[in-house]
């Protein structure tokens, strides 16, 4: 009944704001509350800068926070909560449209191979999470393997959480939209990047890494992934693959 009544909170609430014209593009299989909340602007700097879930977000909004002077955090923030509440939401960015928003804010994210991204997921938000509502493909109560993950995703669970969903579902405008889109193997020089297009050439003196909690997951990959799983991993993400050039093969 719960689970029911919040599902219908939600379905309620992305019909109230997919009718927003900066909310247009997102996927409608998709929280799109959650997807809205998630993007970080600065309307004084005018950048936006699009919050994927298990790509690093926590570092790259702790390391905007640390350059934009608009900002001041008060304590260490490892997990950058304080970082994500200091900036302003989508729906607050001074644009009337897409097309509007677009030409007034540099849009940027960063994306992180399919393979990796799925395997911190699973990691961090399946096996320390309650399992019971994993339970596909005869997974035993308590125990819900990689594989058997993979089955829940394939049944219809892809889009049942945004730390899975696919990375162009995620987020809120279409990816040739983006002024820049980073990559998560190569974080530095795109944090670089990044913190020198907005705050000027030769801002950039490092970033504010996140190392409390971080799963690791891309030198797992091999221990986790049989060839088969790959291969069925690879259907379910194909547009993210190809839309940000990863290879099928790790």
């Amino acid at each position: 009944m719960r689970q029911t009544l919040k599902n219908l909170r939600i379905s309620l609430r992305n019909r109230r704001l997919r009718r927003h014209p900066l909310a247009a593009e997102t996927d409608p299989r998709v929280d799109l509350g959650g997807v809205v909340a998630r993007a970080v602007v600065s309307n004084d700097r005018k950048y936006c800068y699009f919050r994927l879930p298990k790509c690093a977000n926590s570092t790259v909004v702790n390391t905007l926070a640390t350059y934009d002077p608009d900002i001041t955090l008060l304590a260490p923030d490892p997990k950058a909560r304080a970082a994500k509440r200091a900036f302003g939401r989508l729906l607050s960015a001074e644009a009337t449209s897409l097309d509007s928003l677009q030409e007034r804010y540099f849009l940027f994210t960063f994306v992180r191979d399919p393979y990796a991204r799925l395997l911190s997921a699973y990691l961090d938000k399946v096996l320390t999470k309650d399992p019971a509502q994993f339970h596909a493909g005869g997974a035993d109560e308590g125990s819900v393997s990689f594989e058997q993950f993979v089955t829940y995703l394939e049944q219809g669970g892809l889009y049942d959480n945004l730390h899975w969903a696919p990375q162009c579902s995620v987020l809120p405008v279409r990816p040739h939209r983006l002024d820049y889109c980073g990559y998560v193997e190569d974080l530095d020089q795109g944090l670089e990047y990044v913190v020198n297009r907005i705050f000027g050439e030769g801002a950039f003196h490092g970033a504010r890494n996140r190392e409390a909690g971080r799963r690791r997951a891309g030198g797992l990959i091999e221990k986790y992934y049989t060839s088969s799983l790959k291969g069925r991993v690879y259907e379910l993400y194909r547009q993210d693959f190809v839309e940000f050039g990863y290879h099928r093969d790790v």
